[in-house]
């Protein structure tokens, strides 16, 4: 009687959970189109519906854990693998076998499209950085070529 309480709550929660990492991936997808196109304030925005469902999903994780430990200590899991050890346990109801499998699964996309976003911000940086440094180049010597002072004729800019 117990093991199905348990494994009720442990099934309504993971529903919770699955459906804030659902609304993370749609979110998380907007962000790449939101980087390529540079809307700035845009990205600011979805990353804080980010962090709102973030923290939610942590508070899950706080009562998710209790159940999740006992459930790997009862049946003597890997705690790295955890996930693929419940798949062969037939105590446990497939609903939340398919629900931790579907978690893991969302899991690795959100960390993939985590990556892809820190590489993409990356590269505009870097192009940014690049132009900045050509516009501080040519205003340098724009200011070489307008300087009054100058007793002699000379080349301030290079020649690329």
């Amino acid at each position: 009687m117990k093991d199905k309480r348990r494994y009720t709550k442990l099934s309504l929660l993971l529903d919770k959970k699955l459906g804030l990492f659902e609304e993370l991936i749609k979110l998380s997808r907007k962000q790449t189109g939101v980087i390529e196109d540079e809307n700035w304030d845009g990205l600011q925005s979805l990353l804080d519906k980010k962090e709102v469902l973030m923290q939610n999903a942590d508070k899950l994780e706080e009562k998710l854990k209790p159940i999740t430990e006992k459930i790997i200590n009862n049946y003597d899991l890997n705690r790295d693998n955890w996930v693929e050890g419940i798949q062969g346990i037939t105590e446990i109801p497939e609903n939340i076998k398919s629900d931790i499998k579907k978690l893991d699964v969302m899991i690795r996309e959100l960390k993939e499209l985590h990556e892809q976003s820190v590489k993409d911000i990356e590269g505009k940086r870097e192009e940014l950085n690049e132009v900045m440094i050509k516009l501080q180049n040519g205003r340098r010597a724009n200011n070489g070529y307008n300087n009054t002072q100058r007793i002699y004729s000379t080349f301030i800019d290079q020649k690329s």
